[in-house]
């Protein structure tokens, strides 16, 4: 059980935009970072001005978040949360499951609703969390968690019925989410969770621990980023947890970078369909215009003739020749080096990725067609040609 932060800003927010409290594009004055609960002062990390609900959850405003609690009131925040699962066993199929930690609103303080809208005074399990997010990726329907898919009893094997749902959210609420989660990825506190070939939706977390004294530590932290991809559709739900981080301490500096690397193995294991293929393409702001270029309008298997070919480099440590060629000019006759030659690589079955930075660590003119694995290029394998030259490669899967 631990205390999560930020990443239980989804309640207020899924609430307010639920009972319409609240738009996307509502602009909430931040206070500059500040604001005061009986008689208690609570700052932002950063002195946030005016931000769009979007943006409060996009760049992790506390403030913004509590006055969105505020807004709920005390009783619908907790029966939200309570709705989320926080407080309550799964009924997961595991021995030695906690509860975690939320009180009634008969026991809060003063700024309990503050303290509870940014993710402190609450303790969650990671499986709770996890189950909470997977309700936006799931349209906002609620599913217990189970870990056994089938029994088996001699020969036979019993399916387990149908995993209970319940709704928990309408569609219009989960799709707003799902916006505003994908933004905090793609513009927010979550860039380093931003995944190769596929949409990401998730939230940054990091919450102070309590000390011996029983006090909010200023040394120590858990620092998390809980996510799922596609968002077209969800095959993963992710949580990484980093417990008393050093050095960096943010969910958005420690546990989104380890969710991206997750989240890409998982997907390509699983052989998911690519839903966002341009974002390998993003490698081209990386290197010289023109050296990165996706083919357009093509149908699939649609490849330039090799008399099209001007030539393509590949690895600099397949080196062949040297080419000369030889120019007349007015001062007689001049020997051009035109640079080394180089076999093209056998590209098959490598993924986009590998075949972009490859392509542009040699500086070559990439251009591609589908998604997936490599299954047909030109130049063929062996072909000799020169640095600078451009490559056609077809991917699908």
């Amino acid at each position: 059980m631990f205390e999560p932060g930020s990443t239980l800003k989804l309640v207020p927010l899924a609430a307010a935009l639920e009972e319409r409290l609240t738009k996307p594009r509502e602009v909430i004055d931040c206070q500059q970072g500040s604001i005061a609960l009986a008689g208690h002062v609570i700052h932002d990390h950063k002195p946030f001005g005016f931000l769009t609900v979007e943006q409060v959850l996009a760049q992790s405003s506390d403030v913004g978040a509590i006055k969105l609690g505020l807004r709920l009131g005390e009783e619908r925040l907790h029966r939200y949360m309570r709705d989320f699962g926080f407080g309550s066993k799964t009924e997961i199929e595991l021995p030695g499951e906690e509860r975690g930690l939320l009180e009634s609103p008969a026991h809060w303080s003063g700024i309990s609703i503050g303290e509870i809208s940014m993710g402190q005074e609450v303790g969650v399990t990671p499986l709770q969390l996890v189950t909470a997010y997977s309700a936006i990726a799931n349209g906002g329907v609620l599913y217990q968690p189970r870990t056994i898919q089938r029994v088996f009893r001699e020969s036979d094997q019993t399916p387990l019925p149908p995993v209970a749902g319940r709704r928990l959210l309408s569609e219009r609420t989960t799709g707003l989410m799902k916006q505003i989660f994908q933004a905090v990825v793609e513009s927010g506190t979550g860039a380093a969770a931003r995944l190769d070939g596929y949409s990401a939706a998730g939230k940054t977390g990091t919450a102070q621990k309590i000390d011996a004294s029983g006090r909010y530590s200023k040394t120590s932290y858990v620092s998390s980023f809980v996510g799922f991809a596609p968002i077209s559709r969800p095959a993963v739900t992710i949580l990484v947890v980093i417990d008393s981080p050093v050095g960096a301490i943010y969910g958005a500096e420690v546990a989104a970078p380890v969710f991206r690397s997750i989240a890409e193995q998982t997907l390509g294991y699983l052989s998911i369909p690519q839903d966002n293929p341009s974002r390998w393409l993003q490698v081209a702001s990386r290197a010289p215009a023109g050296l990165l270029r996706q083919t357009r309008g093509n149908r699939a298997g649609s490849f330039p003739t090799t008399s099209e070919l001007t030539g393509a480099a590949t690895s600099p440590f397949l080196p062949v020749s040297f080419s000369r060629s030889v120019a007349a000019s007015s001062q007689g006759t001049v020997v051009l080096d035109e640079g080394p030659l180089f076999k093209v690589p056998q590209f098959s079955h490598w993924p986009l990725r590998r075949v972009a930075e490859e392509c542009q660590r040699l500086g070559l003119e990439l251009h591609v067609n589908g998604t997936g694995l490599a299954v047909e290029q030109k130049p063929p394998p062996g072909t000799r040609v020169r640095e600078g030259g451009k490559v056609w490669v077809r991917f699908a899967r």
